[in-house]
């Protein structure tokens, strides 16, 4: 029987992609299939020398050729055959993670992370499909924890299979030898029927991969917390059934950064410096809340990305605005000051030219939220975002724009987002001062904003969420 027969084999046979690592050795001597990724991590000193052993099922008949990395993680991958015909490798994480370049990795004394194609290599089939679960070997003893989003129903084309193209969109994975936090939240629908027994609740994992932050475990992870209350509120509950988020250290203080991986389940993560202060991430830092919006919603890939940087650069501060992190006026000031950069990006380029897709993107929603302020709506675009969650799913899930705008035109009942692109995907002569006018919304010679009383479409931005 060749590789590919077996590889079949494992098709037919586990019917799962990628279940979560079984937490308990006897369950997963039991349940252990022939097939499977057997993970092992050690260390030597500290996490910065993290080795994983990693032994894969059914590679009699293969060779490491026959496995592919992303982010050289072959050149750190030292292939050896077992007795039994196995191919086990020893992925020298820790080095690959300190010599990266890219925000994705991370070497602490106390954690690495890194994607997950980073370091487990997808064997490539002619179809680029396989299914292999990842289980941790019960007969570790090194006390590092495997933390990770990884699971089967989450993965886009998941009849059984995962393709290449999933795998390079997987998630974050953390070794960690610090008990990770981990709090429940509202979760899917939780807010949008009132008195409903058994909502669903959240699990949200944090990792902090260091000693040492201003914040401790429990007040990093209230941060985090509360903002994803705050973008719960907004889609009707965080949208999100689980999310690892790995908590890194940061050089730059009071510049935080953020990124989301979704593949599997999503992952985010957020590096701070450890001198931020609790007063300056809870009132100042927009990236956590910016970040959490990409958790909730459909990766859409496109030749530019103005739907989803747009999307959450405006949801950002309307939703820190509707849950009191920010005054209102904070949110106008910030749009009054950056709108004008999305208006100069729809003249020049449109939509879909190489103007600033964060601004002309946070534009497009903003004309959406006036539109619907004209219908009398108080609930803004919060369906379309609520429909994204229940029609298609999280981070997890992939989608095109042109699916996600239909999707928000359905539930607002007018097509407001495709007339909107229609209008302004090309460019297109646009003045912003009308608006403002309409909103009544101006800059004072002084610098602040005003905010005439009497201005209906306004106040509905801040009414509040059926």
């Amino acid at each position: 029987m060749n590789w590919r027969q077996r590889l079949g084999r494992m098709v037919a046979g586990l019917g799962l992609l990628l279940p979560v690592a079984l937490s308990q050795a006897g369950s997963a001597q039991a349940a252990q299939p022939e097939c499977a990724y057997i993970i092992s991590p050690r260390m030597a000193d500290d996490l910065r020398s993290l080795v994983v052993d990693v032994t894969i099922g059914c590679t009699e008949n293969m060779l490491p050729k026959d496995f592919a990395f992303a982010y050289g993680g072959e050149d750190y991958a030292d292939w050896r055959r077992l007795d039994d015909g196995r191919l086990t490798y020893a992925a020298r994480l820790g080095a690959l993670a300190r010599a990266a370049s890219s925000a994705d990795f991370t070497a602490t004394p106390r954690g690495v992370m890194a994607p997950v194609d980073a370091w487990l290599g997808i064997p490539m089939t002619r179809d680029g499909r396989v299914p292999l679960p990842i289980i941790e070997d019960p007969k570790n003893t090194s006390g590092i924890q495997f933390l990770h989003n990884l699971t089967a129903e989450r993965l886009p084309h998941a009849r059984g299979a995962i393709t290449r193209e999933d795998w390079a969109f997987g998630g974050y994975t953390v070794f960690t030898d610090r008990k990770p936090m981990q709090v429940m939240t509202p979760g899917p629908g939780a807010f949008t029927a009132p008195g409903r027994t058994g909502a669903r609740q959240a699990e949200i994992t944090v990792a902090v991969l260091d000693d040492g932050f201003a914040m401790d475990d429990t007040a990093i992870t209230a941060w985090i917390t509360r903002f994803a209350g705050l973008v719960g509120r907004y889609w009707g509950g965080f949208p999100a059934d689980k999310l690892l988020v790995a908590v890194t250290p940061h050089r730059r203080v009071n510049d935080p950064f953020g990124r989301v991986r979704g593949g599997g389940g999503p992952t985010l993560l957020m590096r701070i410096s450890k001198q931020d202060a609790p007063k300056f991430l809870h009132e100042k830092d927009w990236v956590l809340t910016h970040e959490l919006v990409h958790v909730g919603a459909p990766f859409a890939p496109a030749r530019r990305p103005w739907f989803m940087e747009g999307m959450a650069t405006y949801l950002e501060p309307l939703i820190r605005g509707l849950g009191g992190a920010i005054p209102h006026r904070a949110v106008w000031d910030e749009w009054l000051r950056a709108m004008p950069t999305g208006a100069a990006a729809l003249n020049t380029e449109g939509l879909d030219g190489r103007g600033h897709p964060y601004w002309s993107g946070a534009l497009f929603f903003l004309l959406a939220q006036y539109e619907t302020a004209k219908l009398g709506r108080s609930d803004g675009l919060a369906p379309c975002f609520r429909a994204f969650r229940r029609q298609l799913g999280d981070a997890s899930q992939r989608t095109s724009v042109r699916n996600l705008m239909h999707i928000c035109d359905q539930a607002l009942g007018k097509p407001i987002m495709s007339d909107l692109y229609r209008r302004y995907a090309s460019p297109t002569d646009f003045d912003i001062r009308p608006l403002w006018q309409a909103l009544g919304i101006q800059r004072g010679e002084d610098g602040a904003v005003l905010m005439p009383e009497g201005a209906a479409m306004r106040d509905l931005f801040f009414k509040g969420l059926a």
